[in-house]
């Protein structure tokens, strides 16, 4: 997420429009996209996707953490980004970083 807010820190300060996006993320992703786009001043925030409802197979559970209405996403104002992962559904861990 470093390098994409030094993207993001970037275009704000050459006036450049910001989309916070991912391709047809799950809920852990749109969570994060969610605070990201928060994170942008809105004058240059174009728009950001929850593409998480679109996905038939659920990485958290639905909703949680989660809000889209009146055409905005809104942050979860609990700790993290406000979803926990739903680990079965995302099978086996590749690495594990303690």
């Amino acid at each position: 997420m470093f390098k994409a807010r030094r993207v993001r820190d970037y275009l704000i300060n050459n006036r450049i429009p910001v989309v916070s996006e991912g391709t047809w993320n799950g809920e852990v992703t749109t969570a994060t996209l969610s605070h990201f786009a928060e994170s942008t001043p809105e004058e240059f925030l174009v728009n950001t996707t929850d593409l998480h409802s679109y996905n038939l197979e659920p990485t958290a559970p639905r909703r949680q953490g989660l809000e889209a209405r009146d055409g905005k996403l809104f942050v979860s104002d609990t700790p993290g980004l406000g979803v926990a992962p739903d680990y079965q559904s995302l099978g086996q861990s590749i690495a594990v970083y303690q």
